[in-house]
């Protein structure tokens, strides 16, 4: 559109204090793990979603950041797209498994094995293989975390 000027994006950031507190906030929440990524990797929201078991590795204590699932709007619906890439080149990358996050996902493990045990044969077994479910094993959806 004529007239309109693009505007310059500032962005922003929690400082220490700030942040710790947002930790205390989302402490065992379903967007936990979402806070701690975004913390301390800088992932996407697309990245946290898509993130699968595969891509740690407890051993080395890393994590690997390869695959992606977002949301795309279609004639008013929303289409989940799944990607074994990322947004770019440069976005597929290694990371430190940080001590912090690593408790958090022997603590994700272990819910969804008791999850499973629970809901038995209501359990989805469709994702399996991504971390960030909820209870009865779907996906949660990147517009939850928005």
């Amino acid at each position: 559109m004529r007239g309109l000027k693009n505007k310059k994006i500032v962005g922003s950031f929690y400082d220490g204090e700030e942040i710790n507190n947002l930790f205390k906030v989302v402490k065992n929440s379903k967007i936990e793990l979402t806070v701690i990524l975004a913390a301390f990797y800088g992932l996407r929201r697309s990245e946290v979603v898509g993130l699968k078991w595969d891509a740690i590795d407890f051993n080395n204590k890393s994590i690997t950041i390869r695959h992606t699932v977002t949301g795309v709007s279609v004639e008013e619906k929303v289409i989940i797209v799944e990607k074994d890439r990322t947004k770019n080149k440069a976005s597929h990358r290694t990371l430190p498994l940080v001590p912090q996050f690593e408790d958090l996902l022997l603590k994700i493990k272990e819910q969804q094995y008791i999850n499973r045990k629970i809901c038995k044969k209501s359990y989805c077994s469709k994702y399996l293989k991504y971390i960030y479910l909820d209870e009865i094993g779907q996906r949660i959806k990147p517009e939850y975390i928005t």
